[in-house]
């Protein structure tokens, strides 16, 4: 409503609403916020647990993760070349493709959590297919950025950012993790205190700030941190109860606001609308389509894998992170854009 799609379609009054100074502190409660947001939701998942699956966990991550990467970008590169468009649409529509094959476990996890089905046989499958989903597109992620920096012919960078996210990795794992451990068994007998509180809470936002400074995205130190500490009690259970009401009902809103503040309606075409709707459509079926195949396989009924594959498709608050990322960080778009441009030319040779 006040933002450009309503009563800020007028500059003047957007001005007057929201000047400089103020969208620049929502825009730093928003950072928090997603931080917290972030380690909240990954603080409710027992990450050993979920990881000690079968290989039917496996095998569907493996078969959605590729062929979710490979028909929709392959569909949005066709249309891109064959299709009229306008050329802001045809050089985001690769990026609308490649983002299909990220499952952000957090969204999944929110609404497993949201059905009150995290705790069945079915949301725990499919959280599990979730998060190795999630590791695939951080891997891919992160080999994307040395590709792009191997093309440059620097191989000490290449080297220094495979050593900063593995250092970083390690870091959250041994130095952060036994320190919070040792700050709630030693002084307190089990129970948590307001130091080892406010101890996490500065962790929290150490991590976000050393995933921004080795060139990852902020939201990764926090999930990282988040997945390291044990979730049940004392800690789990009393950062959920401390971070609850302040995420759900005061931090995250303002995170959602300050998205909805960016968006303008009066932008959108019907034409690009239908092409993307296409891509998005194409994503959307082709994950429900690698569940049934490999979960025939594995003797799962088609009405379970119908259900994980449209749990998959979950979308939420990291995937419009996700976009607003992508949008503002040239870095992104460019590495991304070398990535599709080596896929177009391999498709044109084939």
């Amino acid at each position: 409503m006040f933002g450009p799609s309503a009563l800020g379609h007028k500059k003047v009054l957007n001005e007057t609403l929201f000047p400089a100074k103020g969208a620049l502190v929502l825009e730093t409660i928003s950072s928090f916020g997603l931080m917290f947001y972030y380690f909240l939701w990954s603080l409710r998942l027992d990450l050993y647990t979920l990881l000690k699956t079968e290989k039917v966990a496996v095998a569907l991550a493996i078969s959605v993760f590729t062929s979710s990467l490979v028909v929709p970008a392959g569909l949005s590169l066709l249309l891109k070349k064959y299709v009229a468009q306008e050329n802001n649409v045809a050089k985001a529509l690769p990026f609308v493709g490649l983002s299909q094959a990220y499952t952000v476990f957090v969204s999944v996890t929110v609404l497993l959590t949201d059905l009150k089905m995290l705790n069945t046989d079915i949301g725990r499958l499919t959280i599990s297919v979730s998060i190795l989903i999630s590791i695939a597109g951080f891997i891919l992620s992160v080999i994307m950025s040395i590709v792009l920096q191997s093309q440059n012919g620097n191989i000490l960078t290449v080297i220094l950012i495979a050593l900063s996210v593995i250092s970083f990795v390690l870091f959250i794992t041994f130095t952060m993790r036994p320190v919070v451990l040792w700050m709630v068994k030693h002084p307190g007998r089990g129970s948590i205190n307001e130091i080892c509180i406010v101890c996490i809470f500065v962790f929290v936002m150490l991590s976000g700030f050393l995933g921004d400074i080795i060139g990852q995205h902020f939201p990764m130190g926090p999930i990282i941190f988040g997945l390291s500490l044990p979730e049940g009690p004392p800690i789990g259970t009393s950062l959920m109860t401390i971070l609850d009401t302040m995420c759900t009902a005061f931090l995250n809103p303002i995170c959602l606001a300050v998205h909805g503040l960016k968006a303008d309606i009066f932008q959108i075409d019907l034409d690009s609308t239908c092409t993307i709707c296409l891509v998005l459509a194409a994503g959307l079926f082709t994950k429900i389509g690698a569940v049934m195949v490999s979960g025939y396989y594995f003797s799962i009924s088609m009405k379970e894998c119908w259900v994980i594959g449209l749990i998959l498709n979950g979308r939420g608050i990291s995937e419009l992170v996700l976009y607003n990322l992508w949008l503002q960080s040239e870095v992104c778009m460019y590495v991304c854009g070398s990535l599709l441009n080596s896929i177009s030319k391999s498709f044109n040779a084939c």
